[in-house]
């Protein structure tokens, strides 16, 4: 009897080798398959060719990535002028010495009127100024892109003193270091929407990176150059460049703790010999340390959460890591906070003590001070909610972080949406739209295992800020918004599962209910990657996993 060979149609395919439009009956036959000619669909047959992997494999991807970058810097600058600290790659723990200094992420591919934020007026955006190809220090490029930068830095999480940045008032010892200038440029072009921005991006950028080599390596205006690598990772990650924006963060936090940023106040028995920044006599000196400071831990804790990546900045109950420097304050409060001689040894911490509902604190409603605080409750819930522990210490610090999240919230100004004494863009306050958001977004984290009455309520609230915006709002909004509102389309498309179902006293939406919310939260993320293209990707990727939960649903019933 003659033996049939099975038909190619039968042929078993490795796991992921058939094209999307049959699946099952695909042959594996290039470029069109045999079962898609047959059935004269020939356009859809359609092959993806790369390895699916897993977010554990992604991540040790970008982890091996930045332990060989991390490690060509160490090499780099162990030949250069200033010693290296101790560092230990596989852990991206780091210790310290007195006079350690950071690597500088270069050599990476070159592309492309302010009042404090005490709920003062955003200075409107000249937008599509004309920026001068030709010659792009030029003085009027110059004054161009610092008052769009001044417009836009609530955005970037810079909120130190803009006086200096004067170019007509600048005096020698107030002169910012060039790499902070230039990456105030850099993303002044980015917020400009010039015809010309893409170039004379990849003209700052590459100064901001060779700025920042030659100030490390003479050691000069160091408190400069840690606000330049946050702007820099802020212009990386909202660009969608996460491992490059990583890696600036990184150097930022690292050069940070060096410097004893995060240790402003002596404590009790450390002489001001011991610190590696000389004491700070004037209030300008020390306002753009503690600026510096929090401008780290909050670049970095927000794009940590949006990127699942470790914290760059750690705090430890160490005495070489905790971090003492007070939350943020107003500059003519400075002086008086320290001569006071009230300090902490634990900042952190202090969230989760009692607090009294109306205090006369001086950081009470000063809006750097709230965002500091909000920023660490929400990386705070994030991390709890990562932990696959469900103990007793997990239960205690859920109900510890709880508390403190509710008491925070009260002290939170009300957001009460459109301003009508406000005649341009932005018409709400973008500063209190965005700390609402993600304290909203913390409840999300904590109860993303028991959906009910605490999510759908957060959701809803979320749902309602995102209602009153208006176009031009767009413009002024957080760039974390992307990673908040992804957060949300996240817990709708877990309501997929549970649509009309009644848990506990509530009663979960109607599928057409949920698919309405999430068109617009996707919506305002689509509106938002006009500005910030990470945005569009965090879109593209809810898309798809709502499409997923929507096939499963469907499949299950």
């Amino acid at each position: 009897m003659s033996t049939r060979k099975p038909s190619s149609s039968r042929v078993q395919l490795k796991r992921g080798s058939a094209c999307f439009c049959c699946r099952c009956k695909c042959d594996g036959l290039r470029p069109f398959c045999t079962q898609c000619k047959q059935i004269n669909r020939i356009p859809e047959c359609q092959y993806h060719d790369e390895k699916q992997k897993s977010r554990t494999e992604r991540l040790e991807e970008k982890l091996s990535l930045l332990q060989q970058r991390l490690g060509e810097l160490e090499t780099n600058f162990a030949r250069g002028s200033m010693p290296s600290s101790h560092f230990n790659a596989e852990s991206l723990h780091f210790r310290t010495t007195p006079h350690s200094s950071v690597g500088v992420p270069f050599g990476f591919e070159n592309h492309p009127g302010s009042e404090d934020h005490n709920h003062g007026p955003i200075p409107t955006s000249p937008a599509h100024l004309f920026l001068d190809p030709q010659d792009p220090w030029s003085y009027e490029n110059r004054r161009n892109l610092l008052d769009i930068f001044i417009a836009h830095r609530h955005q970037c999480g810079f909120n130190g003193q803009t006086e200096r940045f004067s170019l007509s008032t600048q005096t020698a010892d107030s002169v910012p270091h060039p790499a902070l200038m230039n990456a105030i440029y850099l993303l002044g072009c980015h917020f400009s929407r010039s015809p010309h921005s893409p170039w004379l991006e990849s003209v700052f950028f590459a100064r901001t990176l060779e700025e920042i080599s030659v100030a490390l390596q003479n050691a000069d205006r160091l408190v400069d150059i840690v606000q330049a690598s946050c702007l820099l990772s802020v212009y990386l990650y909202v660009n969608g460049r996460t491992v490059q924006g990583y890696t600036h963060i990184f150097s930022a936090a690292r050069l940070a703790v060096d410097l004893h940023l995060h240790q402003i106040r002596p404590r009790p028995g450390v002489s001001e010999q011991d610190f590696s920044i000389p004491a700070a006599r004037q209030r300008a000196e020390m306002a753009d340390c503690i600026s510096a400071f929090w401008q780290v831990f909050t670049v970095d804790r927000c794009w940590a959460v949006a990127n699942g990546l470790p914290l760059a900045l750690h705090d430890s109950d160490t005495p070489e890591l905790r971090i003492s420097t007070p939350w943020p304050m107003p500059d003519s409060h400075i002086e008086h906070e320290l001569s006071i001689g009230q300090t902490s040894s634990n900042t952190i911490g202090t969230l989760f003590e009692h607090q009294p509902m109306l205090t006369l604190d001086l950081d009470a409603i000063y809006m750097p001070s709230l965002r500091a605080k909000a920023v660490a409750l929400y990386e705070l819930t994030y991390r709890l909610a990562s932990s696959s522990r469900r103990d007793d210490e997990y239960w205690a610090n859920h109900h510890s972080i709880q508390l403190a999240l509710q008491q925070f919230s009260l002290t939170l100004p009300m957001f009460v949406g459109y301003e009508s004494w406000r005649t341009q863009a932005p018409l709400i306050d973008v500063d209190l739209f965005a700390l609402h958001t993600m304290m909203h977004v913390s409840v999300l984290h904590l109860y993303h295992e028991t959906p009910g009455g605490e999510t759908l309520h957060a959701g809803n609230l979320i749902l309602a800020l995102i209602r009153q915006l208006n176009p031009g709002d767009y413009e002024y909004l957080d760039p974390v918004l992307s990673a908040c509102w992804m957060t949300t389309c996240r817990t709708y498309i877990r309501m997929m599962g549970f649509s009309g179902q009644q848990i506990g006293d509530t009663t979960m939406y109607p599928m057409h209910i949920i698919e309405q919310e999430l068109n617009i939260i996707l919506t305002a993320m689509r509106t938002l990657s006009a500005v910030f293209p990470i945005s569009g990707s965090h879109a593209m990727q809810m898309e798809q996993e709502a499409a997923y939960a929507r096939a499963h649903v469907r499949f299950s019933q």
